[in-house]
């Protein structure tokens, strides 16, 4: 099967609209193939002023857009097998003004089962920050501004996951139909800083990753808008297939279209999906594969 967190495998992928904002876009000179680990680029490490792990990002070499972070080395002056959670902080090359400008509702997609799975995790939790704690490998220091901080998810072990940026604590982005108010102001962090991702993934001590850890992740800024002026899907799908047989080379899979109707109100008013665009993030399970 063709896993999307398989970074050595090129993944079927499709690009819908302008195929939203990931990894692989925007304007951030620290996530340029080979880059290592950049205070403004990727960290992986544990709290802020400990070790971080020596590493370089790379683009896979399919078109899904995927980051791929190979180690090189742990980080001196701790020991990594004592601690019980790992953070992996991406700043994008995208700032909170291009986000907000976004139509509709913005649902963040990732997957990061490739580290996960190498960590065993056991839960994980998902933020995203428009000018967190970059000089670290924690989101410590976002609490001190918590409307700059948007609480993705908090809760289980979800390793994939598509989430809007509404409905949070801290910092929100709603979609403009339901709330022309945003609440995504990070005091002293003009619209042009760019975002960050940052994923603290909970482990059993010695379960950290190995200083050889080669994995690739996704973080995917989505929007969907439709109503009487716009008819807007920019996301990026990768897929999973499954080949029919040994050595033959043919992968098959199968892809499911939901009709996203227009809506005036958040609620089903004559068949169509709850709140059309307003509740997307509800159904895109697939989107985990």
């Amino acid at each position: 099967m063709m896993k999307p967190y398989d970074e050595a495998v090129v993944i079927p992928t499709i690009v819908m609209g302008t195929g939203g904002l990931t990894l692989a876009g925007g304007a951030n000179a620290q996530l340029e193939k080979g880059d290592a680990n950049h205070n403004d680029g990727v960290q992986v490490g544990f709290d802020a002023g400990s070790p971080t792990y020596t590493l370089n990002v790379f683009n896979t070499t399919d078109h899904s857009e995927r980051l791929r972070i190979i180690h090189s080395a742990d980080g001196s002056g701790g020991d990594p097998a004592l601690t019980t959670h790992t953070w992996i902080n991406v700043t994008t090359g995208h700032t909170r003004a291009d986000l907000s400008k976004l139509a509709g509702t913005v649902v963040l997609n990732y997957d990061i089962r490739g580290a996960a799975d190498l960590m065993s995790s056991t839960a994980i939790s998902t933020y995203v920050t428009d000018g967190g704690d970059k000089a670290g490998t924690s989101c410590g220091n976002c609490t001190q501004d918590a409307n700059g901080l948007i609480t993705v998810n908090t809760s289980g072990n979800v390793k994939a996951g598509s989430y809007d940026l509404s409905d949070t604590s801290g910092g929100s982005l709603p979609n403009s139909d339901v709330s022309d108010t945003q609440t995504w102001t990070g005091t002293g962090k003009a619209g042009t800083s760019n975002v960050s991702v940052a994923f603290k993934v909970t482990h059993a001590a010695g379960s950290d990753l190995a200083s050889t850890a080669d994995y690739a992740i996704s973080a995917d800024f989505c929007n969907f808008d439709q109503n009487n002026g716009s008819l807007t899907h920019n996301c990026i799908y990768r897929l999973e297939a499954v080949e029919t047989g040994d050595n033959t080379g043919i992968f098959e899979g199968t892809v499911e279209y939901l009709n996203l109707n227009n809506s005036t109100a958040n609620g089903t008013i004559s068949g169509e999906h709850d709140g059309g665009d307003q509740e997307v993030e509800g159904l895109l399970g697939y989107i985990q594969g």
